[in-house]
């Protein structure tokens, strides 16, 4: 049974975590991690797929969980190897891919509801972000399996390409449990990941 346990960081020794603080429950693999502005709650996405909120110091809910549309995959393998989520600036909305279906949900923090949002001209949604720095601030980019996009997100449900750009991947001998060369991936992050770099700039 997945478990989410707290320990302090200041107890970390020899290697061990030490004493666990506090556990909860869950029925779903925990897949993001959000925290709220003052890093009192966090926002759970799981692969239920729900995202649960919880009180950090009482690792207890204290809100309703918002049930999300199903990730579709068509690959043999599981929901937590491409799953993946982002929360807007003002902490208010969560978004997050849904994989084959070519969409993106959006969740809604304080109404907790949830939609789904097509991508336009496109079969799969992968990774996602949302730019913090000072340049292209508040833009959200998109891995889309053979190609890359940047949108302006408008809430709840505006999403305005703004540019696509191919990306150079050959899927023939894809295998989301090995890289290229046939090294095992014991530890690596979710499939088509993507990220803005700190100031905006970059991809």
């Amino acid at each position: 049974v997945p478990m989410l346990m707290r320990f302090n960081v200041l107890e970390i020794s020899g290697g061990k975590l030490g004493t666990s603080h506090g556990a909860l429950r869950l029925e779903g693999l925990v897949v993001g991690q959000f925290l709220n502005g003052i890093g009192t709650q966090v926002h759970l996405l799981t692969t239920e797929p729900m995202i649960r909120t919880i009180d950090v110091m009482t690792m207890q809910e204290t809100e309703a969980p918002i049930g999300l549309p199903p990730f579709k995959s068509n690959l043999d393998s599981t929901a937590e190897r491409f799953m993946h989520g982002v929360l807007t600036s003002d902490r208010r909305f969560l978004l997050g891919n849904l994989g084959f279906s070519g969409k993106i949900f959006v969740a809604d923090l304080e109404s907790r509801q949830a939609w789904e949002v097509p991508v336009a001209g496109s079969s799969f949604v992968g990774g996602l972000d949302i730019s913090r720095g000072p340049e292209n601030r508040d833009l959200l980019a998109i891995h889309l399996g053979d190609s890359s996009a940047i949108f302006l997100f408008e809430p709840p449900t505006a999403l305005t390409e703004l540019v696509r750009q191919p990306v150079n991947t050959d899927w023939s001998n894809y295998d989301p449990y090995r890289t290229p060369n046939g090294d095992a991936i014991l530890l690596g992050g979710p499939a088509n990941s993507i990220a803005w770099a700190s100031g905006g700039r970059k991809l």
